[in-house]
């Protein structure tokens, strides 16, 4: 009976997490085909997406038309970053500069529908097992979007489909067979594709076959287990060491036939950089035999009969079935390229090497703007800042010159409304520049149409203002050496003694009954808070009160005599040297106050940054509170307005760093402006060139060996301003005025104001009690005071 009991809940438990697994499996797999993703690398460091049906990412992306466009799939749990595209492309890309071919790579990132979304990157957890099977219904429609992709390509960009190659790997062989069924391309190559459970219910037309395109090659590394098992699917099929098991794989394998599934496209990759792996007929393709395709002997080169070229080199008129012998057990770098001869460390040399050919005695055309510290003009008429120290530096490495020109508008370069780019940008863009040399703000827009450089510096915004003002109308100036916390404990303290002092009088043993009677409650009350009140002024008092409560009375002199000491301290600095505070501090505190306007400068990135913003922020209030108008076309422009005292101007903080030192010498130490103290808006600073740059990565190394071996910071110490002046570097402090100086009439408008409130109060007190005394009875005498020493 028991047994029964346990193996219910054993079965019950499996499929409550089986259950569990599949909802978890749906919430990680999608079938949106919106969110394939396509990328374009012109550079191994470049990657720009092409959205599908979004013309004018396509015509900003610069994708060539014209040449042979290779787009990549990889499989299950795949995104545009796992080894296999990874490896590929680099390689590809190397060719492409080695051999100085044209060629376009496309990586397809259907990374939401495949899994890779998920984290997940072991085939045996029990999750990716759930997840496969919703993967496998997600490669038709995968393969239908990548189709329609392909013409989107062909009507908006002239790119045919017989210059377009497919190559795909596992699940992305069959999701490219899709693509080519629909729209028939030049090529298509299987890397192992996926079987068998992937292709038992499906019709050709759903998977990689010969007939989706023009040439169908495949390369069965595992077949059988995680690969197709069929054969003759293909123009050609080649059996890669018999098509199963592959060098360097174990028979203990977490998952089976991994490793020889992988095996498939580093072969592919090794072909890339190679002329020497071959394929000789099979003499048997018995499924029923092992391995299934037999080979005549050296079958690995081209000395047999009938051998063809595989991989990339490949022939299209090739037909048949394949063996090759290959006994390289490939490995992977720790970068997720291949480590063969023409890995991504090659690559980059190449494209170094590329650069240094294409600058050598060539001279080379820079647009600019003069902005210190990155730019400045010397007093002999060149141009010299950090992004010259820079580009002398490389011109006098690599042997090129240079011609420098300013842009004709003036403009750092922002779209204008009919979609162009003026300004640097769009000089650049235009090829009217190779380079484009100052401190661009690497921004998402701009990204878009021209290439940026590596980053060398990380630039905040920040706000220039008037200088900093007195904290609070000199009316209240003497209540400020105290806080509103202290002046309340001591309005407390009174009204709490007071009747402290009247209770220990009328309980003292010192007076008698008919003495403490004479004076009323409301009496004494008043007689106690004029001597409390006449002690904090250090007014000579005579006490109203017994010897009773003498000790309390001292101790009342003992505060009263400290605290007015302490009180002529504070407000003597406060007179001599009054505390001053900034008109606003942050981004916030500008959009809430009305004492002054801003601005900042027309065709930056800060105006794309706030008259683009559509949220409810902070960034579109700045942008909807400044009219067209009252936008700078100039930094000098935007000095004047804040010199008037009325503006307040956003710019680069390393610009207004340099404005504040200039203005503090002009004026022989007058701060006439400052800085708000909190900064935002942080973004890298870096060149611009266009996208087919042939020197973008040999700037980009050159930026790097300039910064890790600390040539950026000594040009940097050069250039930048020494920010001593004006505002205190650490606490933003201002330091507009000096230390000391003379008491002005209206340092003392308070003490007029309580001398007038004094005056009105005594000569209302007066009045009530003439009145009061008119009233009384002829001859009645006011009642005496009698005071205790």
């Amino acid at each position: 009976m028991w047994g029964k009991v346990i193996f219910l809940l054993v079965i019950g438990v499996a499929g409550s997490s089986a259950i569990l697994l599949d909802l978890v499996a749906k919430l990680l797999v999608s079938t949106d085909v919106n969110l394939i993703k396509f990328y374009y690398f012109p550079t191994p460091s470049q990657k720009i997406e092409i959205k599908y049906g979004d013309v004018n990412s396509l015509t900003s992306s610069g994708l060539l038309n014209g040449i042979t466009t290779t787009v990549l799939i990889d499989g299950f749990l795949s995104s545009s970053e796992t080894p296999m595209p990874v490896t590929l492309r680099n390689s590809l890309l190397s060719e492409n500069v080695q051999n100085n071919i044209q060629r376009n790579i496309i990586v397809v990132d259907w990374s939401s529908l495949s899994g890779g979304k998920s984290l997940i990157t072991d085939w045996s957890a029990p999750l990716a097992l759930a997840m496969y099977p919703l993967v496998l219904l997600n490669v038709v429609p995968a393969g239908q979007r990548v189709a329609e992709f392909l013409e989107f390509l062909r009507v908006n960009k002239g790119i045919d489909q017989s210059q377009v190659h497919i190559i795909g790997h596992s699940l992305g062989a069959h999701v490219a067979g899709k693509a080519g069924s629909q729209r028939p391309t030049s090529r298509l190559t299987g890397l192992d594709p996926a079987g068998p459970v992937y292709y038992l219910s499906l019709s050709s037309s759903d998977m990689i076959y010969k007939g989706n395109g023009i040439f169908v090659d495949l390369y069965h590394t595992s077949r059988g287990m995680m690969g197709d098992s069929r054969t003759g699917t293909g123009d050609i099929d080649v059996y890669v060491n018999g098509g199963t098991t592959q060098p360097g794989c174990t028979s203990f394998e977490v998952v089976p036939g991994y490793c020889a599934h992988t095996y498939s496209w580093l072969v592919y990759n090794a072909s890339i950089g190679r002329n020497d792996l071959y394929a000789c007929p099979c003499s048997t393709t018995n499924p029923l035999l092992a391995p299934t395709c037999f080979c005549q002997t050296n079958c690995n080169d081209a000395s047999c009969s009938g051998a063809i070229a595989i991989g990339a080199k490949a022939s299209v008129a090739s037909r048949g079935e394949f063996h090759s012998t290959i006994t390289e057990s490939f490995k992977l770098c720790s970068r997720g390229v291949g480590c063969l001869k023409n890995g991504f460390e090659q690559l980059e040399a190449w494209r170094i090497a590329e650069g240094a050919t294409f600058l050598k005695g060539r001279k080379i055309q820079i647009v600019t703007l003069v902005r210190h510290p990155f730019v400045k003009v010397a007093s002999d008429g060149s141009y010299t800042g950090v992004c010259f120290e820079f580009m002398n530096a490389i011109r006098d490495k690599y042997n090129f010159s240079m011609q420098i020109f300013l842009p004709y508008d003036g403009n750092w370069g922002a779209q204008t409304e009919n979609g162009s780019w003026n300004g640097m940008v769009g000089q650049v863009l235009r090829g009217e520049a190779d380079v484009g040399v100052a401190g661009f703000s690497v921004t998402l827009q701009r990204s878009q149409v021209i290439a940026f450089s590596s980053s060398y510096y990380q630039e905040e915004t920040a706000i220039l203002i008037p200088p900093p003002r007195e904290g609070g109308p000199k009316l209240t100036i003497l209540i400020r050496p105290l806080s509103d916390v202290v002046w309340a404990c001591l309005l407390i303290t009174v009204l709490v003694l007071a009747p402290t002092f009247y209770l220990m009088h009328v309980a003292s043993l010192y007076i008698s009954r008919s003495k403490k009677e004479k004076k009323s409650f409301i009496e004494m009350i008043a007689e106690l808070l004029h001597f409390m009140i006449g002690s904090l002024v250090q007014e000579s008092v005579v006490s109203p009160v017994n010897k009773t409560s003498r000790f309390l009375i001292m101790l009342w002199w003992f505060l009263t005599l400290n605290l007015a000491n302490i009180y002529v301290a504070y407000l003597v600095s406060y007179l001599s040297a009054p505390k001053l505070t900034n008109v606003v501090d942050s981004l916030e505190d500008l959009v809430k106050q009305n004492k002054i306007r801003w601005t900042f400068r027309q065709n930056t990135a800060h105006q794309s940054l706030f008259k683009s913003d559509t949220s409810a922020g902070v960034y579109k209030s700045v942008g909807d509170g400044v009219s067209i108008d009252e936008l700078v076309m100039s930094d000098e422009q935007g000095i004047v307005k804040v010199l008037s005292g009325k503006f307040a101007f956003i710019k680069e903080k390393s610009f207004l760093d340099v404005a504040l030192g200039q203005d503090f010498r002009a004026t022989k130490g007058l701060c006439r402006m400052t800085v708000a103290k909190n900064t935002f808006f942080k973004v890298e600073t870096a060149l611009i060139l266009p996208k087919t740059s042939k020197f973008l990565d040999l700037i980009n190394t050159e930026i790097t060996r300039a910064v890790t071996t600390g040539l950026l910071e000594k040009w940097k110490s050069l250039h930048w301003e020494q920010l001593l002046w004006c505002v205190d570097a650490v606490n933003y402090i201002p330091t507009t005025l000096p230390p000391t100086r003379k008491l002005e009439l209206s340092d003392l408008s308070g003490a007029w104001f309580l001398l007038g409130c004094g005056a009105f109060f005594s000569i209302a007190d007066f009045l009530i009690e003439l009145c009061y005394s008119r009233i009384q009875r002829r001859g009645r005498e006011l009642p005496d005071i009698n005071y205790v020493e």
